[in-house]
């Protein structure tokens, strides 16, 4: 239907994810600095200054961190990556 998806921006929020129209909104949000305290809403804003509908989902956590791992892996057990995740930890053990 035309509309962007993404999660709610975090400040920093550089990893957004943007649906089918990754192309149409790389080049809008082109030059938009990563990492910083303003990137997700300076994203935000762009996407939406060009006439592009955007859907906020719920925000994700950045996994940069074995502690944040293991908690992300804890909320969604089923997932690949928690499958992953143990995978690992017994490879190590």
């Amino acid at each position: 239907d035309g509309t962007l998806t993404g999660p709610t921006p975090r400040p920093s929020a550089g990893e957004d994810v943007l649906g089918g129209y990754l192309h149409q909104a790389a080049e809008v949000i082109s030059g938009v600095p990563m990492s910083t305290s303003h990137t997700g809403a300076e994203q935000l804003r762009r996407l939406r200054d060009a006439g592009l509908r955007v859907q906020l989902l719920d925000a994700l956590a950045d996994v940069d961190t074995i502690d944040v791992a293991h908690a992300v892996a804890a909320a969604a057990p089923s997932t690949e990556f928690a499958s992953a995740l143990r995978s690992l930890s017994v490879a190590m053990h």
